[in-house]
């Protein structure tokens, strides 16, 4: 009982140590515009791709990792939609927190910088 219970809270752990990526993620798709794109409604990774002048294989990555975080979803048509969180990445949105998401990941990027 006690080794798993070590697990768990090793797990816990890792999870807080690689939220960085979560925030990377965040910053990459807010950067390109993700969500911008999206707002008129939904796009294949390939449509994606050519909007953003972006590696297609590599946006799928991104693209299914905003999957992942709810910030989208993946119809089984392979469009990409935005969810109600991933509304609030584009610049129009009603309540855009896209300026303020990019202010704060590009200081915190900044100060992992300073060394």
């Amino acid at each position: 009982m006690e080794h798993q219970r070590t697990d768990s809270s090793a797990n816990t752990l890792l999870d807080l140590v690689g939220g960085h990526r979560v925030t990377a993620v965040i910053y990459v798709a807010a950067k390109l515009g993700i969500a911008d794109f999206l707002v008129d409604g939904p796009k294949t990774a390939t449509d994606l791709a050519r909007l953003t002048a972006t590696h297609e294989r590599s946006l799928v990555r991104l693209m299914r990792a905003l999957v992942m975080l709810s910030i989208c979803t993946e119809a089984a048509d392979g469009r990409f939609k935005l969810t109600g969180v991933g509304t609030h990445l584009a610049a129009n949105s009603e309540r855009s927190l896209k300026a303020w998401t990019l202010f704060e990941l590009a200081f915190c990027r900044r100060g992992s910088d300073t060394k």
